[in-house]
């Protein structure tokens, strides 16, 4: 098959074009092996990361449906936007680039196999095939997260803890990806079908969106294709490394909106040094020209920065627990309505036509209820609002898994000398029904999470495309360019929900540390440690100290000079200003 017949099938051009070019689609599509006329239009978007971008008619029917457009109103990074202002980008534009960078990826795969002749052969397959393949893995990956709830991650955490006290099996949003992806095969299906995709074309979908672990069995009979597709599950969810266009997008993508750059410029790069080779098992997977081996190392130290500086935040994830709190205080009282049936958030992720409902519009339409009952739940997102978050108390870092959970929020309260103390917080416990101390484990994710302690690069292969005959290997831990801690560290903050004076706040402060030193737990870090510039001058003897820190400006200047050390006590011009 060249490059020309599969162009012009995949993108409706009559010579060859790349996944990102301009490609000018008719108002209709003919449809693989079939002269049936299906009036559907190419998708052009214009992405904040990769420009613009085109999707082929058959992608159309999954993005102007409501499972995908629901993906609109939820955040991308949940309340990582109360750090970082301009992080309200959307699962919507994401789930795009996953599309998009997975569709370049395996037309690049295919181009580059086919100018390598040292290389295996791919079997011999038609053009519709490949055509067929290539949507698929752009379905895969633009519903790959449709089943997130608001606020992504945080949601599941709140269902999963309502399911974990009632003994019903815990949720995931994969689940619920895999299931509205039904919902809309179901409702497109006389479309599908005319484009020649059918229920073994779903269930490969179904695959590419869960991955496959390098040790299971093809299911070959059930997808469909033959093992010789085995790398094609590397796309979207890669279980082998943990490098994917998932995270090549996010990593991309989120660091644009927090830092106001891409900290990636290299995954067209990593593309065109991409290949397939059959291991020693006989299983096709993707291996890289050994020129990529820092690069793609870039990727998993970006990735890890992103989850030191953003991901687990420690003010993001404190706000992440009071909307945690917040949504169990309402989960009795808040319900959405579908079909004349009340449902409860913890329970309307099991009703998939009801669950379609729901979005970051929650939490508006929580602080803006006026049940009494929701009273609690609505004190708690006003705070969020008014900056009143949780006090830290204190909080140490380990990398034993062990040690990360030796501490309790009982066993601070416990400890707690102060008898009037105990007996504040008890009382505040029977009157909202939450543990007035909260403990917050953040992972600081050093490599890939799905891999543990190994190092990402490890499982990947690769290979001198000088050297005859090829010689794939995989990098060792001594090699020269070793920048990637593999060790996860765990960081656990201790925060309390309820007020505090200063002389409460200090007790409990203090038992943490206490606490923390007889578990043998190195240098825990009370929250009143942070250290001081010294040559930082009071606010208290300044009232312009708020606006210029720095420099100080005498009231008589006429031009507002700068004066180092003003000796005058009166409030500068510039204030008194402001201030009618």
């Amino acid at each position: 098959m060249d490059d020309q017949g599969f162009s012009s099938l995949a993108f409706g051009r009559s010579h060859s074009v790349s996944c990102d070019s301009p490609i000018f689609y008719p108002p209709t599509q003919e449809t693989p092996e079939s002269n049936t006329q299906i009036t559907m239009r190419r998708k052009e978007i214009f992405d904040r990361v990769y420009g613009q971008i085109i999707f082929p008619p058959v992608l159309g029917l999954f993005i102007d449906s409501p499972q995908v457009q629901r993906l609109r109103d939820l955040k991308q990074v949940g309340n990582t936007h109360y750090v970082y202002p301009s992080t309200t980008h959307t699962r919507f534009e994401h789930c795009l680039g996953v599309a998009h960078l997975g569709m370049r990826f395996f037309k690049q795969i295919f181009e580059n196999q086919a100018e390598n002749k040292f290389l295996m052969k791919l079997p011999d397959i038609s053009s519709d095939e490949i055509v067929k393949d290539l949507w698929c893995v752009g379905i895969a990956g633009l519903c790959h997260d449709l089943g997130h709830g608001p606020l992504s991650h945080m949601f599941e955490k709140y269902v999963n803890e309502i399911r974990a006290s009632k003994h019903i099996p815990l949720w995931s949003h994969e689940e619920a990806s895999v299931l509205m992806v039904r919902t809309i095969w179901r409702n497109r299906q006389d479309e599908l079908e005319q484009m020649k995709l059918f229920e073994t074309d779903l269930r490969f979908v179904e695959l590419l969106i869960h991955g496959l672990d390098p040790l299971a069995e093809w299911p070959e009979n059930e997808v469909g294709r033959p093992p010789s597709r085995r790398f094609m599950t590397d796309i979207i969810a890669n279980r082998r490394s943990g490098l994917d266009v998932d995270k090549l997008d996010y990593i991309q993508r989120d660091s644009l909106s927090c830092f106001g750059s891409c900290a990636l410029s290299s995954v067209e790069r990593i593309f065109q040094g991409a290949y397939v080779l059959e291991d020693e098992n006989g299983q096709t997977e993707i291996i890289y020209q050994d020129k990529l081996e820092g690069t793609i190392e870039e990727v998993f130290i970006n990735r890890a920065r992103l989850f030191r500086l953003v991901y687990q935040h420690r003010v993001s994830q404190v706000m992440d627990q009071m909307t945690l709190d917040a949504f169990v205080a309402a989960d009795e009282f808040f319900t959405i309505i579908h079909e004349g049936k009340e449902y409860r958030l913890s329970e309307i992720v099991d009703h998939p036509e009801a669950y379609l409902q729901t979005g970051d519009w929650i939490l508006s339409s929580i602080r803006y209820s006026t049940k009494p009952e929701l009273k609690p739940a609505r004190d708690i997102l006003n705070s969020i609002q008014y900056r009143h978050i949780y006090k830290t108390l204190g909080y140490y870092t380990t990398s034993s898994p062990s040690q990360a959970k030796a501490i309790t929020a009982r066993d601070l309260i416990a400890s707690v000398e102060s008898f009037d103390l105990k007996e504040q917080m008890e009382m505040w416990e029977d009157e909202t029904g939450l543990c007035p101390i909260a403990m917050l484990g953040l992972t600081i994710y050093k490599a890939s999470k799905d891999l543990g302690d190994v190092d990402p690069l490890s499982r990947i292969r690769f290979f001198n495309p000088r050297l005859e005959p090829l010689c794939p290997y995989f990098p060792t831990e001594q090699r020269v360019t070793n920048a990637l801690d593999t060790r996860d560290q765990f960081r656990v903050v201790a925060v309390s929900r309820m007020n505090l004076n200063v002389e409460d706040s200090n007790i409990l402060i203090d038992t943490f540390k206490n606490y923390a030193a007889k578990q043998d737990i190195l240098r825990p870090i009370g929250r009143t440690e942070t250290p001081v510039r010294s040559n930082k001058r009071s606010r208290e003897n300044s009232n312009d100290d708020f606006l210029f820190p720095d420099v100080g400006f005498t009231q008589n200047s006429k031009y507002l000079t700068p004066k180092r050390h003003r000796t005058n006590s009166q409030p500068p011009v510039i204030l008194t200003h402001l201030g009618k």
